[in-house]
């Protein structure tokens, strides 16, 4: 037990941990926005028809436009 002990804490041994996690985690950075496209998390795809919450995303979504966006308040100082 002592042995991997010395084998990880060199600094060459941590060097190559943190490299490989590098390199075997950037594919998986890819899989993750293709699982994000594909995953739907609404209210409305899981929960039956007549649920609360379905008639509150419906009604939320019908009183607001699609090209809606939200806005930041913004103020512009004054000299004087």
């Amino acid at each position: 037990m002592r042995a991997l002990e010395r084998l990880f804490s060199s600094r060459p041994a941590r060097i190559a941990i943190i490299l490989l996690w590098l390199i075997l985690g950037a594919p998986g950075g890819s899989f993750a926005q293709r699982l994000q496209d594909v995953q739907k998390n609404e209210g409305s795809s899981f929960l039956p028809g007549s649920s609360e919450s379905v008639r509150e995303l419906t009604l939320a979504s019908a009183s607001r436009p699609v090209s809606a966006s939200p806005r930041l308040p913004s103020s512009v100082a004054t000299a004087g």
